[in-house]
């Protein structure tokens, strides 16, 4: 008896043409059926009924029997009436006897052998420590861990073998991974019969180090005994902590001083979700957005960035928190750009408070800039220093070279830098050049009368003078000595002369002394005698307005002071008071002659400097007191 896979079947009596005179039999016909499924000994003839019947040898006839007739010495094919249907059980197993009987010709015999297969009754997954696999999952492994994993099937006739898949590829010893990590070895099933009476077979399967490709693949073992039904299986998905495999942290191209930068970190690879630590310049920054998609993970964090953060390092690290000591780090430079932030200074192998005349000098702009610097400028004084091989003047790079300087190049000097942000100016240095005193006072000539006169010795140096000596031509002695106690360069002395008796004319000389030395050329000056002047004549007013007046006097050699006092002792000048002060400038004391006129000098009335002025035809003085009104509130 044949049985399909369906567990139907039928059986197949005799062959197509008999003998009608012999009785005919049939070696017995193998079929297997799996427990539990319904099964029909045969399909329905196609011919009308004869008589047959079917038994389970040995034992009594199961009331299996049809007959039919022929006519004829020969018989035609004829195929068994249905048997009844089961649910087949291990005792339904046996040697089953179909026969056919004819009323003229021999019976014919055909015989079955009926054989039940059972399934195995459960199939499980253990792990290492023996116990049953929950919800499915294996692990979690880390990477390199050795795993054990041990299938057991309970139960089945024939006993079942055992085969394990991973997703749909069978897995064999030594097998797909063999030349790397996960190398598989199956261990030889064992087989035992329970005291139930049920077969209990294991098989062991080992992965030795383990890698991350076997992460969320599903390990399969089935247990199969007959090709009748589908294995019996087992499942379970393999987890496993996964390391990052790669971190990647991303800047802006170019960030700009005072702006958010945006700072981009992501990973790829980790399980469970990593921990991400940014820093700027081993700074920590905390992310202000984090994202999971599947294995990557990506944070982000914005910062106002400033010049002090170009160059600096941006780190992101990605670490397994189930793995201490797995972090993984990826760094790069952040580049910010910003104007120039620039300063002056003096070379710094000068001293600048022991330069003197004829050293060489030099300044150094230092420039901060990104992007850096396209031109630098040096002024001197506001004016723009140009290279001068001739005059000493060298411009290098960032550099200013002065060579052999003199006192003129002491003063204040700046640089600029340009770049395509902004041009900035540097706060200025000063450069102080060491020199001996020299004389600011030009020749001057002083008349002197009766009383003595103030004369005044200025001169320049630096360090300041210390002091200042005076000396009369003739002689050789030092008639006064001055101590100065000076902050600035400029330094001015009087020297009180008095009026002698053999109204002599003389020279004077000053000279001051530094640190630097004496002064090499001293100041001069000539004291003169001069005469008093005669008393004006034939004078008189003219012109009178309200605002001005004309004096009209005659010839005499006289100075202006003696002018002065002629016109103080003739009532036309009073004293000034304290609620008014008269002054007479250059524009309201104008003196004429014939074919010329000539300007006194800026003076008052109460300091008259004293000039001698040649004798004249003539002479006209004219007065005029500007007038104006005041607009009362």
């Amino acid at each position: 008896m044949a049985v399909g896979g369906d567990g139907s079947g039928w059986a197949i009596c005799g062959p197509a043409l008999l003998p009608a005179t012999k009785n005919t039999w049939r070696p017995a016909q193998t079929s297997a059926v799996v427990q539990g499924s319904p099964q029909q000994s045969s399909r329905q003839p196609r011919h009308p009924r004869w008589p047959s019947t079917w038994r389970l040898r040995p034992g009594p006839e199961r009331g299996l029997g049809a007959r039919a007739r022929r006519g004829g010495a020969a018989g035609w094919a004829r195929q068994c009436y249905p048997s009844p249907t089961y649910n087949v059980t291990p005792q339904h197993a046996g040697l089953y006897e179909c026969r056919v009987d004819f009323y003229t010709s021999p019976a014919h015999t055909n015989y079955v052998n009926l054989t039940v297969v059972e399934l195995p009754k459960n199939v499980r997954l253990l792990d290492k420590e023996g116990l049953s696999i929950e919800e499915g999952v294996l692990g979690p492994y880390f990477t390199g861990q050795t795993v054990r994993v041990e299938c057991v099937a309970l139960g089945g006739q024939p006993r079942p073998k055992l085969t394990w898949w991973r997703n749909n590829h069978i897995l064999r010893s030594g097998g797909e991974e063999e030349e790397g990590p996960g190398r598989v070895s199956i261990l030889p099933a064992s087989q035992k019969l329970e005291v139930s009476a049920d077969w209990l077979v294991r098989s062991e399967l080992v992965i030795e180090s383990i890698s991350r490709a076997w992460h969320n693949h599903t390990l399969t073992c089935t247990a199969s005994n007959t090709p009748l039904a589908s294995p019996v299986p087992a499942s379970a998905t393999i987890s496993l902590y996964l390391l990052p495999r790669r971190v990647e942290v991303q800047t802006p191209g170019h960030a700009r001083e005072g702006q958010p930068a945006l700072i981009l970190c992501t990973t790829e690879g980790s399980r469970p979700r990593p921990t991400l630590t940014l820093s700027l310049g081993g700074r920590r920054l905390a992310p202000d957005k984090e994202r999971v998609e599947g294995l990557v993970s990506v944070a982000t964090v914005s910062v106002n960035v400033t010049r002090a953060d170009h160059g600096a390092l941006v780190a992101c690290t990605a670490e397994n928190p189930a793995v201490p000591g797995s972090s993984l780090t990826n760094t790069t430079v952040l580049d910010v750009e910003y104007p120039p932030s620039v300063t002056a200074s003096l070379g710094r192998s000068l001293q600048p408070h022991l330069l003197k005349e004829g050293d060489d000098v030099y300044f150094t702009c230092s420039v901060d800039a990104n992007p850096p610097a396209a031109a630098v400028t040096w002024y001197h004084e506001g004016r723009v220093q140009v290279q001068n091989m001739t005059s000493g003047v060298i411009l290098t790079g960032e550099s200013l070279v002065l060579q052999k300087v003199s006192r003129r190049r002491a003063g204040e000097y700046r640089c600029q830098a340009t770049n395509s942000f902004a041009s900035v100016t540097s706060s200025p240095v000063t450069l102080r050049i060491r020199y001996r005193p020299q004389c600011l006072t030009t020749p001057t000539t002083y008349f002197i009368y009766d009383k003595p006169i103030n004369v005044t010795c200025t001169v320049t140096s630096h360090p300041p003078a210390k002091a200042v000596h005076w000396q009369w031509n003739s002689s050789n002695d030092v008639i006064k000595t001055q101590l100065v106690e000076a902050t600035t360069e400029r330094v001015s002395t009087q020297l009180s002369v008095a009026p002698i008796e053999t109204y002599e004319d003389r020279l004077l000389s000053c000279w001051a002394v530094n640190e630097m030395g004496r002064q090499q050329r001293a100041c001069g000056f000539s004291i003169k005698v001069a005469e008093m002047p005669l008393p004006l004549s034939s004078c008189g007013l003219a012109n009178i307005t309200a605002s001005s007046l004309s004096l009209t006097c005659q010839r005499p050699p006289l100075a202006v002071p003696g002018l002065l006092h002629c016109l103080q002792s003739r009532g036309l000048l009073g004293e000034p008071d304290a609620a008014r002060q008269r002054h007479l400038h250059e524009s309201e004391l104008q003196r004429e002659s014939p074919g010329r006129r000539h300007e006194l000098p800026d003076q008052s009335v109460r300091h008259p400097r004293p000039r001698h002025l040649p004798a004249r035809s003539g002479l006209r003085l004219h007065l005029q007191n500007p007038a104006r009104n005041v607009r009362r509130q």
